[in-house]
């Protein structure tokens, strides 16, 4: 029963990371130049310690779950881990892929404008899709992939590594912020207060 369910959030790894790597090749293609570029050592850890820290770890974790039964061994790593059902765990499968889901919904409509080096030349303000509601609807989709992963893995390794790269996702958004302020001026004032 643990093959299955390692396979599937094995390949909703692979199809968030895709789904990220493709849309900065076509934002990077299409965007034009990058006008006021990232530059801070916050976006740069919570960029890498996203997918070294906490994809990485899953990825792992995945695999060696595959490959190795943990429980019979004795290892050091059931002293990290929970014993959840796996019905409950595959309920984390699917919040894993309503994250996956937010992420393509958000990308698409963000269009060239997408999160990856900062503000483009012709950058647009957008506010349709969840961005009508939500200032930052990609990083508030990590809150949902912290309780996906807390359930898919009961591991407080895991979780603690994703709570930490969400609050930086959250002091991230906070640097865009001041990007987009600076570009926009009176709109995004405007928008902010309404998000």
């Amino acid at each position: 029963p643990e093959f299955p369910f390692v396979v599937t959030a094995g390949f909703l790894l692979i199809v968030e990371e895709l789904i990220f790597f493709l849309h900065y090749r076509w934002s990077d293609r299409e965007g034009g130049p990058v006008v006021e570029k990232r530059s801070s050592w916050l976006y740069d850890l919570s960029r890498y310690f996203d997918w070294i820290g906490v994809d990485g770890l899953c990825l792992l974790f995945s695999v060696l779950v595959a490959t190795h039964d943990f429980r019979k061994s004795g290892s050091i790593l059931l002293v990290t881990a929970l014993p959840i059902p796996l019905p409950i765990r595959w309920i984390g499968i699917h919040l894993w892929a309503l994250h996956v889901l937010l992420i393509y919904w958000c990308l698409s409509t963000l269009g060239p404008n997408g999160p990856r080096e900062g503000v483009r030349d012709g950058h647009k303000l957008v506010q349709k899709g969840l961005y009508k509601y939500l200032r930052h609807p990609i990083y508030a989709s990590y809150v949902v992939k912290t309780l996906a992963l807390a359930l898919i893995f009961g591991d407080w390794v895991i979780v603690l590594a994703q709570i930490i790269s969400t609050v930086l996702q959250v002091l991230k958004a906070h640097h865009e912020d001041v990007l987009l302020a600076k570009k926009f001026g009176g709109p995004f004032g405007k928008y902010k207060r309404t998000t």
